[in-house]
């Protein structure tokens, strides 16, 4: 069952996206809703709604953060301008996506926080790009999740060429889809930033919450995009509908906008595709994983294996060769896999050195019994993978 501060966590989020005022509630431990608040970055949704009722060092802690977010959003917007500038300069054509283009919706756009700015760009203008981030003061820093990745003080932006990449929770169908971006996005005034299709982009999300919810998990935070983008924008939910269907996602579109409807007394209207019936106890092991695992589901260690877990169900429909190639890959790990490894990241530039990383690890694997488990061999017993699959069926997602 959920606790006090959970459900109020709710109502507050049903009342700011309904613009009604909240009401108090006794026997709230407040440390303990500023810290659901806090987990999922959304802190502004509770000083906008309740700051009246948080008194003492509560009330300054979320009216610090909150501030301390409003300084952040106003650098972030700041910083785009320039960089908006710098690619006109350079006659850059880019798309910002997710958090840059959903704010705008948010009844209080900074209270939509963000971890990156997302923008995107053609392969053929990433170097251009780079140079522009550092001559703005940007550090790079390489991810192993194909991100170039700039970072200015607490600002973060990510320069993408795709919209997904070849991860385990993604098909080729989903980025294929992702790549038409480009024909979806329309100019701003003759400017070389595009404007991307709002139902094309309600589509991502959906798309982007799968990825998320098949690795690490993801919090609240996505499904109220999803919300007030659908309130607000005007979506062609035929030229939805018939991507979703494509996509295959017709049905975890369906229980996303159920789950909404029952968390925030959402008005179902404003979604055109069909709702899924959820049942009472799938709806609470849905929503108290989503509470634990914070924004991203990282919080809850239970999500560390869910990307590994994926790959096995994945493996079940493998042809015999695939079965081949993937048993060669975990013994032979890719170079972009190893470079990025704490124990072996040694071979960082070093590609030369693959061989003799391959035998090194081989050793490990054998005389150190603690590497065995991170051998890429999952071992996962069958209830945990029938477990995982009846969730992620009931999920839409399998």
């Amino acid at each position: 069952m959920l606790s006090a501060e959970q459900k109020y966590f709710i109502q507050i989020i049903n009342d700011y996206l309904n613009f009604t005022a909240t009401e108090s509630v006794s026997g709230i431990d407040w440390n303990k809703l500023i810290a659901i608040f806090k987990m999922h970055k959304l802190i502004g949704i509770l000083n906008n709604q309740c700051s009246k009722y948080i008194t003492g060092e509560a009330n300054a802690a979320v009216f610090d953060y909150d501030a301390s977010e409003l300084v952040v959003y106003n650098n972030r917007e700041m910083n785009y301008k320039k960089i908006k500038n710098e690619f006109e300069k350079e006659n850059i054509r880019f798309v910002s996506v997710k958090g840059l283009n959903v704010a705008k919706y948010y009844p209080v756009p900074h209270n939509r926080t963000m971890g990156d700015c997302d923008i995107i760009v053609h392969n053929f203008d990433l170097k251009k790009a780079d140079n522009i981030m550092k001559r703005l003061g940007f550090e790079y820093r390489q991810t192993p999740d194909f991100e170039n990745f700039y970072q200015k003080g607490k600002i973060y932006v990510e320069i993408h060429d795709h919209l997904l990449y070849d991860e385990v929770a993604n098909t080729k169908n989903d980025i294929n889809f992702c790549d038409e971006v480009w024909s979806v996005s329309k100019s701003k005034d003759d400017s070389t930033e595009l404007a991307v299709d709002d139902s094309f982009h309600f589509v991502f999300l959906l798309l982007h919450l799968k990825k998320h919810l098949i690795h690490k998990g993801a919090g609240f935070r996505q499904f109220i995009d999803l919300y007030v983008v659908a309130k607000n924008a005007k979506l062609d939910w035929k030229y939805i509908n018939e991507k979703l269907e494509m996509l295959g996602l017709t049905k975890f579109a369906g229980v996303c906008v159920s789950l909404i409807v029952k968390w925030f007394d959402a008005d179902s209207s404003v979604f055109g595709c069909p709702l899924v019936d959820i049942d009472d106890e799938f709806f609470y092991i849905v929503t108290e994983k989503i509470f634990s695992g914070g924004v991203f589901g990282s919080d809850d260690e239970n999500n560390s294996e869910n990307a590994r877990m994926q790959y096995d169900i994945n493996s079940e429909k493998f042809t015999l060769l695939q079965k081949s190639a993937a048993k060669v890959r975990v013994v032979f790990p890719a170079y972009n896999v190893l470079r990025f490894s704490p124990d072996y990241g040694f071979v960082d530039k070093k590609p030369w050195l693959l061989p003799v990383v391959w035998i090194y690890r081989i050793l490990r694997i054998i005389f150190v019994k603690s590497e065995r488990k991170d051998t890429g061999i999952h071992g996962f017993q069958n209830n945990e993978l029938l477990k995982r699959k009846d969730y992620l069926e009931k999920l839409g997602l399998l």
